[in-house]
């Protein structure tokens, strides 16, 4: 039975689209090197790798203890196929190709901290919870009086966002998106552990005009200030004056997820190419992404990530331990054949 559901899932999981992508102007600040390009090529290297390994007759030992690690094959019959789908998912990150044109690409990246975003009012409804909001902060602060109505919701979103959340439409013009939710990079809440937000709403009015499988991925603040790009970077940086230091696949838990730009871009690129794709309630960070059993990791965002990232490490020199214990851990050793 187990087999049987795994096998259902594995041929519902399909590639929405093959994809273009273009970096938007706000990104151009960022070009110093390790760039977001730089970044980038990274993540298709990852893949490539991650897809070359994976379609070996045998692949190397410390490749196969990372694919167990995230995706958990224990039933010999399920390990090859989903080593197949795996390795299909990799497959499409490496076919992603820029546009010639920014508003031809499929998929879009900004770096502007979601500040793109303006609210959209609907104009028809005046008496709407939101409007009777917006009358009462008028009525309590004076100086509110002369305010337009989109200036008080974004005071509204900073002091009371878990009141407002829902109510809200705001249209990015420029790529034909909307969103419901307060755009991620800025909401209060989250601006400060948030890496990246992906969004895929598009405005009925823009069915017409932009590619249907538009969607759009801004790379946050905290992500792009952060102390490493690349993984390479971080490696280098780390072993400069230690070249036989042991690294720890712990410093990429959840909450210093973000410091690191190309595992945060290869989970969202996951999104970006596969809807089925999200994140799983218990499926970040490293310890959590090896509780998860097959299903679950087949259509976790993160596990892709990790694997890329071991993938890319391996082809560094490093990988994970063979005694579980440490494996478990995170514990990278340098590699001796």
């Amino acid at each position: 039975m187990v087999m049987l559901l795994l096998v259902l899932l594995l041929s519902l999981l399909t590639l929405s689209s093959a994809r273009t992508y273009a970096w938007h102007e706000s990104c151009d600040k960022y070009s110093d090197f390790p760039g977001v390009k730089d970044v980038m090529d990274e993540v298709i290297r990852s893949a490539r790798l991650a897809h070359r390994y994976l379609e070996l007759k045998d692949s190397p030992p410390g490749i196969d203890r990372a694919f167990r690690r995230m995706f958990d094959p224990r039933d010999p019959s399920a390990y090859e196929s989903t080593a197949r789908r795996v390795a299909s998912v990799m497959r499409s990150v490496t076919e992603m190709r820029p546009s010639p044109q920014f508003f031809d690409a499929e998929a879009l990246f900004y770096c502007d901290n979601d500040k793109r975003w303006k609210i959209k009012l609907d104009q028809e409804s005046g008496q709407s919870p939101l409007q009777e909001m917006i009358k009462s902060w008028r009525r309590q602060f004076p100086s509110l009086h002369t305010k337009k109505d989109e200036e008080i919701i974004e005071r509204l979103l900073m002091y009371s966002p878990t009141r407002v959340r829902g109510m809200v439409t705001f249209e990015d013009a420029e790529s034909g998106m909307v969103t419901n939710d307060f755009p991620g990079c800025m909401d209060p809440e989250y601006s400060t552990s948030v890496g990246a937000i992906m969004y895929r709403d598009q405005a009925p009015s823009t069915a017409d005009t932009i590619p249907e499988s538009r969607n759009t991925l801004t790379l946050c603040d905290a992500v792009l200030k952060s102390g490493f790009r690349t993984m390479e970077h971080y490696v280098q940086e780390a072993t400069k004056n230690d070249p036989h230091r042991v690294l720890n696949l712990q410093v990429f838990e959840a909450d210093k997820l973000v410091s690191f730009l190309s595992l945060t871009l290869l989970h969202e690129l996951m999104h970006v190419l596969y809807t089925e794709i999200g994140d799983e309630k218990y499926g970040t960070g490293w310890t959590a992404c090896q509780q998860l059993p097959t299903s679950a990791a087949l259509i976790n965002a993160e596990s892709y990530a990790y694997f890329g990232i071991l993938a890319l490490l391996f082809e560094m020199g490093y990988e994970l331990s063979s005694s579980p214990r440490e494996a478990y851990v995170g514990k990278l050793v340098k590699k001796t054949s």
